[in-house]
């Protein structure tokens, strides 16, 4: 028996194709044996912010539901096991971080205390508007000990609806559950009321229908991407420029080498002049500070490896590579890591990856077996 479960990263294109397996209604035998080696405990499943925003993305009318079954489908395979987000697990944060996935492990979006101060106040206005009520009977009824009294009183059909809350988003599970109803009249805890009204911010299904159907929100992708992106994008452009002034220098280096030689300059002498002049370093260290400084020093050394490689004639980038280089800084911390063949040959010789990454889906249920042979 396994001490710990190992911990698997699934690559969005892997939710991707079980979800159009699962359309076709054919079985995937991978997503089986995940979800047997899951149900047996030896491994928990887990995705991240980068997950959602590559899987469910702004829906047009037409495929708003596919959108939700997508999510569902990342909720029902994870459950309650998430990536925190990357701010988080600069901090510490680890898998399986409590489901969180989008704000921190415990962070709330509403707060009973601020809730239940705010028609505590709605209450109190209409009291004071009150005509037939007189002072004392008004003083009274303001006490916080007959707040709860107050509202079983009124009857208030406010909070049943989604405008109500707006711009807070709720979700359509805890509207139907009318707990904001009981918790104004004190029949739950303050604990139970927050657990429900910031459900939605961990629940893949519920986000998904909050941040497009009612936030009227831009795609996830440019709201977490498009400044990463540009940056991205900035290092590759002054790397490669880097590149090429040396090879220029290089050149010239050499022209003039050839030059002396011919000259009557002997050999040595000549080696020695031009390595006396050189091209002139340039600390490209520099450039990765704000990548260093945005995901810590532990976490930027794969963007470094990425970037040198990228700088070999031959090598081609793709699109979707930042955002793969944001996931693999979970890779670090992870026991199987799954993703593109192309990041897997990118990162072949990355001693921190080395056994982690899985570059087909098809091999992951063989190395879980074997891993899990090596810690039983």
């Amino acid at each position: 028996m396994i001490e710990k479960p190992l911990s698997v990263y699934l690559d969005s294109k892997d939710f991707l194709n079980f979800f159009s397996a699962q359309r076709r209604g054919q079985p995937s035998p991978v997503l089986e044996s995940l979800l047997a080696a899951r149900d047996r405990d030896e491994i928990r499943i887990g995705f991240s912010a980068v997950t959602i925003a590559e899987v469910i993305t702004k829906p047009d009318t037409a495929h708003r539901e596919d959108r939700y079954q997508k999510a569902e489908l990342i909720r029902d395979i994870c459950q309650n096991c998430a990536f925190p987000p990357l701010p988080d697990l600069i901090k510490g944060a680890s898998f399986p971080n409590g489901g969180s996935w989008m704000a921190g492990a415990g962070d709330k979006i509403a707060k009973a205390t601020t809730i239940r101060a705010t028609m505590r106040q709605a209450f109190h206005t209409e009291i004071d508007r009150a005509t037939n009520l007189n002072r004392q009977q008004k003083r009274q009824l303001k006490r916080s000990a007959s707040f709860h009294e107050v509202a079983r009183r009124i009857g208030s059909s406010w909070g049943q609806k989604r405008e109500d809350w707006a711009p807070l988003p709720v979700s359509d599970k805890f509207l139907a559950s009318r707990i904001f109803q009981r918790f104004m009249t004190g029949r739950c805890s303050d604990a139970e009321f927050e657990q429900e009204i910031n459900a939605w911010i961990n629940d893949p299904a519920e986000f998904a229908r909050i941040w497009y159907d009612y936030g009227n929100r831009p795609d996830l992708r440019e709201a977490l991407f498009d400044s990463s992106q540009s940056h991205f994008g900035t290092i590759t452009d002054q790397l490669r420029c880097i590149s090429e002034l040396e090879h220029a220098a290089s050149q010239d280096a050499t022209a003039a080498l050839r030059s002396l030689i011919a000259a009557g300059v002997p050999a040595n002498e000549a080696r020695a002049k031009i390595k006396a002049i050189g091209p002139t370093k340039i600390d490209r260290t520099q450039l990765f500070q704000p990548i260093a400084n945005h995901v810590g020093p532990k976490l930027s050394q794969h963007f470094e490896h990425y970037f040198a490689r990228a700088l070999k004639p031959g090598f081609q980038s793709k699109p979707s590579d930042m955002r793969d280089l944001l996931q693999l800084c979970y890779a670090y911390d992870c026991d199987l890591f799954s993703c593109d063949r192309h990041m897997q040959a990118i990162f072949a010789d990355f001693p921190p990856f080395h056994g982690t990454l899985v570059g087909k889906i098809d091999t992951l249920p063989r190395r879980i077996t074997e891993l899990v042979a090596r810690k039983s």
